[in-house]
């Protein structure tokens, strides 16, 4: 009985609180400026992530200093389109796609060295 209560106590921290690992500045002060996070510590909400169905992510100007690294990508699992444009220099190195299982829509512009693409079967551009 002792383990049940502590089990049932424990069971409303299960999937509450998760966090994605987003280790790249810009990619994350993007985040913050759409509003699905609100510090800059290499961490978001997964929940405000994971019910994203559109992302844009766009190099405004020259002087900002693009991503290479789009880790933490991979937990907006809701997403149907995907747009990554701007001038990006140097490629992109990292990102995974594979969870996007709903995705349709994917546009990069720029060079990319790892692109990962599986379970990706309603792409249709």
């Amino acid at each position: 009985m002792k383990y049940l209560l502590t089990i049932l106590l424990l069971v409303p921290f299960i999937g509450i609180g998760q966090l994605t690992y987003v280790p790249d500045d810009w990619f994350e002060q993007k985040l913050i400026d759409l509003g699905y996070d609100n510090v800059m510590d290499d961490y978001v909400q997964t929940s405000n992530i994971s019910g994203v169905t559109s992302l844009n992510l766009v190099v405004e100007n020259f002087n900002e200093t693009p991503t290479t690294d789009l880790t933490g990508i991979e937990d907006f699992i809701s997403l149907t389109y995907l747009g990554i444009s701007g001038v990006f220099h140097p490629p992109y190195v990292n990102i995974n796609l594979s969870q996007m299982e709903d995705l349709t829509e994917f546009y990069i512009w720029g060079r990319h060295d790892n692109l990962v693409f599986s379970n990706n079967l309603l792409l249709e551009k």
